[in-house]
């Protein structure tokens, strides 16, 4: 089994522990949560659609689980064929999108008080965008791949990553301990999102306007990293710092695997019910099939 990893990304430096890192990550988490929900009530209502959906019950019976998966996915084509294609395409990028902010959530939140919910919405999330749109497989120097949002999500792990690092200022992206910014002392900034990151919380996503002036306190961003080992850890200290693909063990000279090649394998994890969370268990590899 094979792992595709993301270590870390440009912008804000996490607080290593107490309650700087714990403001942190309900910021973040609580405004990807917020974000993830009111996409999903905007879906529902553009499509007019209402839960409960199509789910698969895994009862452990193989061949009574294979005509229960081959009922779900009926009635979801059935689902389906009553929503106009325009309209179903209209929405794709925004219904990966809350299932994208949903995994967020979860990962900035899973030692709060909002971690049921934030796992609550991964599954709904990902159970409609898996249902209406799928969660294609693909081949990839002969291996079968999948980013599975619940496959991803699930297992609570992530990467730690020794580095070096030279930290640069939020505001003037000069080295935070030679620039001329007071980290005591709040600044006017202009949003913007030129760089693909915001000009006030270096998010990717988040709810600041371009062109709003907003008074913040500079902050340590990355500006070079020199890495070194990586280890498994049940909390990395980036909450990003997670597995976001994986190989699944599909032979070359089966069905499936030539189905995947031709792009018409969909993973049905999505659109079972949930068997809950799992935390990191050293004694078994993450995400095992």
């Amino acid at each position: 089994m094979i792992y595709r990893l993301k270590l870390l990304e440009h912008g804000r430096v996490p607080p290593e522990s107490g309650p700087a890192r714990q403001a942190y990550l309900l910021e973040i988490g609580r405004s990807a949560l917020e974000l993830a929900e009111v996409e999903q009530t905007d879906l529902l209502a553009a499509l007019a659609l209402t839960p409960p959906f199509p789910i698969l019950d895994v009862s452990g019976d193989h061949e009574a689980d294979l005509l229960a998966a081959t009922r779900m996915r009926a009635d979801w084509d059935e689902l389906k064929s009553q929503l106009p294609a325009e309209v179903l395409e209209a929405h794709e990028q925004a219904a990966r999108r809350m299932t994208k902010l949903a995994v967020e959530a979860l990962n900035f939140l899973e030692d709060t008080e909002l971690a049921d919910r934030a796992h609550a919405l991964v599954d709904s999330t990902a159970l409609l965008s898996s249902g209406l749109y799928g969660c294609k497989l693909w081949v990839e120097d002969g291996e079968v791949w999948t980013d599975c949002p619940i496959r991803m999500s699930h297992v609570r792990w992530g990467v730690s990553l020794e580095m070096t690092t030279e930290w640069g200022c939020s505001i003037c992206n000069e080295r935070f301990d030679v620039c001329p910014h007071d980290p005591s002392t709040e600044y006017e900034v202009t949003t913007t999102h030129a760089t693909g990151s915001c000009s006030i919380c270096h998010e990717h996503e988040c709810e600041h306007e371009d062109g709003t002036i907003v008074a913040v306190r500079p902050f340590p961003t990355t500006l070079s990293i020199s890495s070194g080992a990586t280890a498994m850890v049940a909390r990395p200290r980036y909450p990003r710092a997670r597995a976001t693909a994986m190989t699944l063990d599909i032979p070359a000279d089966t069905p499936l695997y030539r189905q995947a090649e031709e792009g018409v394998l969909f993973c049905d994890q999505c659109r079972q019910s949930c068997a809950g969370l799992r935390e990191l268990d050293w004694e078994t590899p993450p995400l095992g099939s």
